[in-house]
């Protein structure tokens, strides 16, 4: 399968001082929903962060909390200077350096038990400071569980979207209830990222 990248393409370095992130659409959370994705990450640790935001109906974006990892978590702490990219705070645990293989991803997942019945949306952010670019970091296997989609959200049907959603697992018969969602129903699905 193909993964989201922040960097250039196949394993050139990322540009230095970039911020990029990639955005999911809102869902509204059931009890006992979790968030889990796959990660391989080449930084400059401690230098050039990762993170994962969310917000809540179009609130500010507020960091996932590592007392929130059931699998995984941030790795380190990062070393603010003049040069780091912004959003970031000083000391701010983070994901850096290097973490798992190109054939190695290492699990993250995340208890979501504290938002039930909340519209949230979810935000992977990276950035650069103004030197030492490496690979970058990839995302992969986005799943998540125990959602509905938001009422008045219409899915995006024109164009490539970023991800595919796919049934878990995948059979005729939740098949049919993806292609049939509409504002209130639910399925439990998997998020693949689009090349």
């Amino acid at each position: 399968s193909y993964a989201w990248k922040v960097g250039d393409t196949l394993d050139a370095n990322y540009a230095d001082s970039s911020n990029s992130g990639l955005v999911t659409p809102y869902f509204e959370l059931r009890t006992n929903s979790t968030l889990s994705f796959y990660m391989y990450a080449i930084t400059e640790d401690t230098w050039d962060p990762a993170k994962l935001e969310y917000r809540i109906d179009g609130g500010s974006w507020t960091k996932v909390p590592n007392t929130d990892f059931i699998a995984g978590g941030y790795t380190s702490l990062f070393s603010q200077w003049a040069g780091s990219p912004s959003g970031f705070t000083n000391n701010e645990n983070i994901w850096s350096g290097t973490i798992g293989g190109p054939t190695s991803f290492v699990k993250q997942e995340i208890n979501l038990s504290a938002y039930t019945g909340e519209n949230i949306s979810f935000r992977f952010r990276f950035g650069s400071d103004s030197n030492t670019p490496y690979e970058g970091v990839y995302i992969d296997d986005f799943n998540l569980t125990g959602w509905e989609i938001e009422k008045g959200v219409v899915p995006m049907n024109s164009g490539t979207p970023f991800y595919t959603i796919n049934a878990n697992p995948m059979t005729p018969s939740n098949n049919t209830c993806l292609s049939n969602l509409t504002a209130g129903d639910s399925c439990d699905t998997t998020w693949t990222v689009n090349a």
